[in-house]
This record gives C-alpha cells, structure tokens and sequence, in this order.
C-alpha cells in the first residue's frame, strides 16, 4: 500500500481542494493529513471536512501508534506546534512505516490537485524499475495548467542549488518523450520515497526547518547509491503563481541561506565549502545592492544572518 502524506498549515481550502481532487483517483492508497498547529479556525474547517467522509477520521490522540482499520482510507492528525516541513512529513512517515502493508509513501503539497492516474503511472513504473527508489512526478502550473514548474532537475554542489528542469515552459516547447528518466533532484512538492529508502536512509532532517529539506534528501540518497528518476506521464497540477519567485520575504531569505550552507556542510569536503561561499557572496553584491536601492534592508539583515547561523557547527 502507498501512503500520501500532506501537510496543511493555516491552508484548509487548499487542502479540500486537494482532497476532492483524490476522489477521482482509483489506484488504493491510504492518506495521512498532517495539520501543522494551524490556527483553531483553520483547522476547525478542514476537520469539519474529513468529518463528512465516510471513509476518513480524525485521530484526536497520540497517533504514534496509530494502525489503520481496513474501513479507513484517510486520517487527520494535529500537530500541537509547528516544527517545519520536515518534522511535520516525517510524523506521516513514522504512522505509514507501522502499517503492515506499508511499501512506501508520497510526499505531495496540499496546493496541488492532481490527474487521475498519477499514482498509477508511479506504480507501475516502480513496479518495472524496484531500483528506483525515489520518483517524480511532472507537475505543471494551474494556471496556465500546460506550463511546466517541475520536470526533473538537476542538483549543483558549488552553488548548492537545485533547479527544476523545463520550468517555465509550455508541454508543447519541449521534447515530446514522455519515457521515465533518471534525475539529479526531486521537489518535495511531490516525491515518492520508497520502502527500501526510509530503511537505507532514513527520515527528513528536521533541523533544516523549511527550505531545502528535499535537496539534502536528494543528496543523501545519491550517496548512498540510491536511483532517483522522474516519470513524465504522472501528472500534477501547483497552485503557485508564476510571478512568485519575484517577491522574496524575510523568511525565505533568512531559511534559504542557512539551508543552503547546512546543506554544504553537511555533503561537502572543505574545499567544496570554501567554493560555494566564495560564489555566494560574490553573487549577494548585486542581490544586496538592489535590496539596498529598493530600501529592503530587512532582507539583506535577514539573508546575511542566514549566512551566518548556516555556517554555525550546531545541530539545531
């Protein structure tokens, strides 16, 4: 059995959404939602959903130990803080590794909804190639719902960047092969994480928060020689603007540095490191210069403190 894990923080009709969009799915799985201490509003309105399913429940205890009776499809736990993308995903994990009939688990944002035959396409993949142990999906804006944000990707260590392949671009602007292929990065947006993996490597590092989580994912696994590849005719849709990567907040910047060097650090030999900061800074003048003549202050503070608590040789 596959388990989809998604997470809602403060986000319900995202989530609805992305529930409604599950009823049309007709390959068996199971789904964990994991509220991430929404505020009481919010999570009033997505539990007042799941009450209405009749094959989904709302586990109002300690779900650490929680087994899924054969009449439940869909489960909704709370968190009591919010501890981050990865703490969050990886509570859904640790119920799904208890189940007997757990294989592996799909980590998906709550912001898409997706084609009908996405996990099918998946499986049966998976089931052709049991090496790959991590697999993607191509996940296209929702609108226009025919330009790719994701289709692969590609992780560079001395920038300590991962990029989305044919982001950007319309179906009908690349090449038509819809043949899976392996990849050198899977979003965290959706990522189907084998059995085998979760053994071999396990969970999310939850030290990273928010931001980069999949990129070190990616990385570790590469490492310890596990396959990731990327299946085209599986398809999801974002619920992202394609004018958002111009607004940049003090959050994003300040969690998107620390990761990127925590990241580093935590892969990369010391020459390596010494190279990836020596890039990054000399790629902040023109950043912190713009910043500066837009009067953003904050996010120069921000990103610079990023840097800084990145570089720190702690565990937090």
């Amino acid at each position: 059995m596959t388990y989809l894990i998604t997470l809602n923080y403060n986000s319900s009709q995202y989530t609805i959404d992305f529930l409604e969009s599950l009823e049309n799915v007709k390959t068996d799985y199971r789904l964990i939602v994991v509220d991430n201490c929404s505020n009481s509003e919010d999570f009033k309105r997505l539990k007042k959903n799941i009450d209405t399913k009749a094959q989904a429940k709302y586990i109002d205890q300690d779900a650490s130990n929680f087994i899924f009776e054969a009449q439940t499809k869909i489960i909704l736990i709370r968190e009591e803080v919010n501890r981050g993308f990865s703490a969050g995903n990886n509570q859904g994990i640790r119920i799904a590794c208890k189940q007997a009939d757990f294989d592996g688990i799909v980590l998906i944002n709550n912001d898409t909804f997706v084609e009908p035959g996405f996990l099918n396409e998946i499986l049966k993949f998976r089931k052709l190639k049991a090496s790959a142990d991590l697999i993607g999906c191509r996940i296209l804006f929702d609108e226009p719902n025919d330009l790719i944000w994701y289709d692969g990707g590609k992780y560079y260590k001395h920038t300590a960047r991962a990029i989305h392949i044919n982001e950007n671009k319309y179906i009908s602007e690349i090449d038509s092969s819809t043949e899976p292929r392996q990849t050198g990065f899977i979003t965290g947006c959706f990522m189907y994480i084998s059995k085998h993996c979760i053994e071999r490597i396990g969970l999310l590092d939850e030290s990273l928060f928010m931001y980069n989580e999949d990129m070190e994912y990616c990385v570790r696994a590469s490492k310890n020689g596990l396959h990731l590849y990327q299946v085209p005719t599986a398809v999801i849709w974002h619920r992202i603007s394609t004018r958002s990567g111009m607004k940049t907040s003090c959050f994003a910047a300040y969690w998107g540095a620390r990761n990127k060097f925590k990241v580093s650090r935590m892969h990369l030999n010391f020459v390596d490191q010494a190279y990836t900061l020596i890039l990054y800074v000399l790629t902040r003048i023109p950043r912190f210069l713009s910043w500066l003549v837009h009067g953003r202050t904050d996010l120069i503070k921000a990103q610079t403190k990023g840097l800084i608590d990145g570089l720190k040789n702690d565990k937090k």
